[in-house]
């Protein structure tokens, strides 16, 4: 017989993690352009915002599921992460409890964590802006936590509406945050790149005054639009 870890304490080390090439390479973009070669997919809710305005992270997904109101597995999560990699955290999107603080985001910042995403609430934003810890979340709120109950580490959690699976890449800016299914990568990177010659084009023809492109004309013109 096979032994499995007890369901609700399910913890994992081990991450497959992609080049730090692919990570730079992402970090020329940002999220509108994924969305769009997504095909407008992997865009959490709109309600997960950067807590500190101008903050772009870009990292492998360490997931974190939480019991609701209790968040004593965030630290062995933080222990498990490495250079450069992104917190990801299920507290179910309640905003009762504040799952982190400063003394968390100053241990991620010594470790070289790039930031954490949160679908719940966190407190102390003067540290955050102290330590300039990118965090991205649902709300603040002044209330702690319990640290009573396990939780578990890198299995396949709902963040923002979005499944994230540890490995997963996370892209956030003021915009939002996208979650990158690694396996597409290059797909995703191709229609991003056909996207922004697009994109170059249209902001030309914005310049040079032509404000209705061809594009729109011809979609019109199927419901009797004559130019």
């Amino acid at each position: 017989m096979i032994e499995r870890e007890k369901f609700g304490l399910r913890i994992s080390a081990e991450v497959e993690r992609v080049p730090k090439e692919v990570i730079e390479k992402l970090k020329e973009y940002d999220t509108g352009l994924l969305c769009d070669g997504m095909l407008n997919s992997g865009a959490m809710h709109s309600c997960i915002k950067p807590l500190i305005p101008g903050k772009v992270i870009v990292g492998t997904a360490i997931t974190v599921k939480l019991p609701i109101g209790d968040s004593m597995v965030i630290s062995k999560a933080m222990d498990i992460a490495q250079e450069g990699d992104i917190v990801v955290v299920d507290a179910h999107g309640t905003t009762d409890n504040a799952v982190i603080g400063d003394i968390k985001y100053l241990t991620c910042k010594l470790k070289g964590i790039a930031g954490i995403v949160v679908d719940g609430a966190v407190r102390d934003i003067k540290g955050m802006r102290e330590f300039e810890f990118p965090v991205f979340a649902k709300a603040l709120t002044c209330r702690s936590s319990s640290k009573n109950n396990p939780g578990e580490i890198n299995i396949p959690i709902s963040c923002g509406g979005i499944t994230v699976r540890p490995g997963d890449i996370i892209f956030a800016d003021d915009e939002g945050v996208v979650v990158v299914p690694p396996e597409y990568l290059d797909e995703i990177i191709e229609n991003v790149e056909k996207k922004k010659v697009v994109a170059t084009r249209m902001r030309q023809e914005a310049r040079e005054g032509q404000y209705v492109t061809g594009k729109f004309i011809e979609q019109m013109k199927k419901y009797g639009y004559k130019d």
